[in-house]
This record gives C-alpha cells, sequence and structure tokens, in this order.
C-alpha cells in the first residue's frame, strides 16, 4: 500500500494505492494515528487507486471514525468506486460513513459540519 498524505484547508487528505487488506491494515492504522492525535482532526481519504478492500480494511476504517468522533474530528472518503463501494453496502456501512464523489465535495462535506 502506498500512502501520500497532504494538507489542505486544514483537512488532512490521505491519497491510497493499493489493496485496504489484512497486510496493510497496520500501515494505514499507523498512519492515520499519526495524524488523529491532536485537536479535532479533520481526515479526508481517496479512494481512486484503491481496487479491493476487506474486513480489516473496513474495521480499520471504523476504528478511524470511532477515534475521531471522540475527539470531535471528522471524516469524508471521497472516489470510490463500484466494487469497494459494494463492501460498503453489503457490510451496510454506506450509512455509517460520510461517502461522496469528488476532493472537493469531501472539502465541503468536512467544512460544513
Amino acid at each position: 500500500m502506498d500512502i501520500q498524505v497532504d494538507t489542505k484547508d486544514g483537512i488532512t487528505l490521505f491519497h491510497l494505492k493499493g489493496d485496504l487488506d489484512l497486510y496493510s491494515s497496520p500501515q494505514i492504522r499507523n498512519e492515520f494515528s499519526k495524524h488523529s492525535d491532536s485537536g479535532a482532526p479533520k481526515i479526508a481519504v481517496d479512494f481512486s487507486q484503491v481496487e479491493y478492500i476487506d474486513s480489516s480494511g473496513l474495521a480499520t476504517l471504523i476504528e478511524l471514525l470511532q477515534k475521531l468522533k471522540k475527539l470531535n474530528g471528522r471524516l469524508c472518503l471521497y472516489n470510490i468506486n463500484d466494487t469497494v463501494r459494494s463492501v460498503f453496502e453489503l457490510a451496510k456501512l454506506d450509512g455509517i460513513f460520510r461517502i461522496v464523489e469528488t476532493e472537493s465535495a469531501a472539502l465541503d462535506e468536512i467544512q460544513k459540519t
């Protein structure tokens, strides 16, 4: 898994490339922790280059969401392809996570909440 991190308008953007699975989850969890331990973090995750997610990948995202809620932070996922989106839908998580189409929509969503 390749993870690029940058910041825009006070929001940390994670650009993921590769599969979000059992093998990459610890790396992603570690990277999320580095950027979610202070204040009220705002995080957007770009899924445009993620082709596959499994239950451990979902668990990693759920852990991040729970942590951010405790810190009054915000999380938005964007650019999710149909295959990965179907996993969220099957797990009934599409109603739990804020999922939008574009980076711009993710930034807007996080800023308004």
